[in-house]
C-alpha cells in the first residue's frame, strides 16, 4: 500500500472513530433519560466537544507518536469531565440563594444562603464524574473503531 492510500485509510478510520464515538453520548442520554427534550442540547455539546477538544487533542497526540489506548481514554474522560465540573462549578454563584430539591427518597438542600452543603458537593462530584464516564465510554468507542479499521487490509 503506498503512502496516499495509507493516509488516505488513515483518515477514513479517524473520521468514522469520531462519527461513532459523538453520536455514543447521544445514544446513551436517549437511553437513560425520560423525555427526549435536551436531546438538541446534547447533539450540540457533543458537536462542540468534538470539535473543539477531542480533535485538536487527537490532531496533538499523532503529531507527538501517543495516540494509544490509555492516552485516548484518558483524555476522552477528561473532556467529557473538565468542560462540565468548569461550567458547573458551585462556588460564587451569589451569597444568598439556596437550592432544595428532591433525591429520589427525600428534600434535599444542596446550596443554602449561598454555600453549598455536604449534599451539594456529593451531587456535585456524582454529576462531574458521571458526564466523565461518558466521555470515557465514547473514547472507547472511537478506540475499537478507530483501531479496527486500521487493522483492516
Amino acid at each position: 500500500m503506498n503512502s496516499q492510500a495509507k493516509t488516505m485509510k488513515k483518515f477514513l478510520a479517524t473520521f468514522t472513530a469520531f462519527i461513532c464515538a459523538s453520536i455514543t453520548p447521544i445514544f446513551i442520554e436517549e437511553a437513560f433519560s425520560r423525555s427526549s427534550a435536551g436531546i438538541y442540547f446534547v447533539v450540540v455539546v457533543v458537536l462542540l466537544h468534538i470539535l473543539v477538544l477531542a480533535l485538536p487533542l487527537f490532531f496533538l497526540l499523532s503529531w507527538l507518536g501517543k495516540v494509544n489506548f490509555w492516552s485516548v481514554l484518558l483524555s476522552g474522560f477528561a473532556i467529557g469531565l473538565i468542560p462540565f465540573a468548569t461550567f458547573s462549578w458551585p462556588m460564587g454563584k451569589s451569597t444568598t440563594a439556596s437550592y432544595t430539591h428532591w433525591n429520589g427518597s427525600a428534600m434535599v438542600t444542596s446550596l443554602s444562603n449561598g454555600q453549598v452543603t455536604s449534599e451539594g458537593w456529593r451531587e456535585y462530584v456524582l454529576n462531574v464524574v458521571e458526564v466523565g464516564a461518558i466521555g470515557l465510554i465514547a473514547a472507547l468507542v472511537f478506540w475499537l473503531v478507530f483501531r479496527s479499521l486500521q487493522k483492516t487490509k
